[in-house]
């Protein structure tokens, strides 16, 4: 990624969390609450990356990629 790429990047993240009225402790509490969910499921190989939009209607979009080595198993997901 090149260096206009990550600042155009940087900006465009600044301005929606800006419009979004999405202080730093709300994100950083909502992504320790879906690393470890997510964590529970899956044996991570990197961060959880959370994207939150807002569409024109007001409703809220929210994504979360994350890169995981594989599935744990546990009781209650494998088969009977």
């Amino acid at each position: 990624m090149t260096l206009k790429t990550q600042i155009s990047k940087r900006l465009r993240d600044m301005l929606t969390h800006d419009k979004l009225s999405l202080d730093d402790g709300f994100m950083t509490a909502f992504k320790t609450d879906i690393t470890h969910i997510v964590g529970d499921y899956f044996d991570l190989t990197g961060e959880v990356q959370i994207n939150v939009e807002q569409g024109e209607d007001g409703k809220y979009s929210v994504s979360v990629t994350a890169q995981a080595s594989r599935i744990n198993r546990f009781e209650t997901t494998m088969k009977k």
